[in-house]
């Protein structure tokens, strides 16, 4: 009787641990507000949808309805935050590259703004740029894409990870509207020039945490306090969203996967 009863309580155990992980894998939405730094003659407000590490393999079913739940929030702008294939050490056809951006591409008129990552770079980031354009994706690459419709400029900072990254100031254009940064690895938003509002991705917010100790790998050189969430300090309002997807192992524990509508408005005079 008792060996039955502890084999009960095993499976039990195991089976509740199989649906938690699970449960982590499931992207949920996150709300939040943000106010920028520098003060304007009046007030503006930008809803922006914010998603990153995708790491597409067979789960295409998964991000068509991942992005027509974002899609179904309006925000005023979709920005992707890089790694969008699995295993960029993998060969990868013409073919995946533009499917892959099919699936991300804007499907009705809200714009789609991306940035590459660490997987792309590695396998070769200017295809992956290629196909995302043909899909009517803004790709910038130490760029910035002015957004005349919501008063908004968006600067997208090369991965710091794979040493792309490089500084560009926003041109005299944008001294009057919202300004915000896009870059892959939240390391780039700590080069002293770097200001304002940035929104990262790359660390997945450690996928794996073990209790007591904390993730098995983070790969990233920002410090601790900014390698997942909201991070604030006197230059910059960081936020580094966990990411939609999973690297390496296919699996989360204790960090949830994740997408971010953010409200960003203006300081008023």
């Amino acid at each position: 009787m008792r060996k039955v009863v502890v084999i009960g309580l095993f499976l039990l155990s195991s089976s509740s641990l199989f649906f938690l992980v699970i449960g982590y894998s499931k992207p949920q939405m996150n709300k939040l507000e943000l106010t920028t730094f520098d003060h304007y003659s009046e007030e503006l407000s930008v809803r922006v949808a914010l998603l990153s590490d995708f790491h597409i393999r067979d789960n295409k079913k998964s991000i068509v309805s991942l992005m027509e739940k974002v899609r179904l929030e309006n925000p005023d702008v979709i920005l992707l935050a890089g790694d969008y294939i699995f295993d960029g050490s993998a060969p990868t056809s013409l073919e995946q590259r533009q499917t892959i951006a099919n699936l991300l591409a804007p499907k009705n008129e809200i714009p789609v703004v991306a940035v590459m990552g660490n997987h792309e770079e590695w396998s070769n980031s200017q295809l992956w740029i290629n196909a995302f354009r043909r899909e009517g994706i803004v790709v910038l690459n130490n760029q910035v894409e002015i957004l005349n419709d919501f008063d908004t400029c968006i600067r997208g900072l090369g991965d710091a990870f794979t040493n792309q990254f490089e500084y560009i100031d926003f041109p005299n254009e944008c001294n009057d509207y919202l300004r915000l940064t896009l870059t892959h690895d939240p390391a780039g938003a700590f080069n002293d020039k770097v200001e304002g509002i940035v929104f990262s991705g790359h660390t997945h917010c450690g996928q794996i945490l073990i209790p007591f100790f904390g993730p098995i790998v983070m790969p990233t050189e920002a410090p601790k306090s900014a390698q997942c969430g909201l991070y604030n300090d006197d230059k910059r309002k960081l936020y580094v969203t966990s990411g939609v997807g999973t690297s390496v192992l296919p699996v989360r524990f204790m960090t949830q996967a994740g997408w971010e509508l953010i409200t960003v408005t203006t300081s008023e005079l």
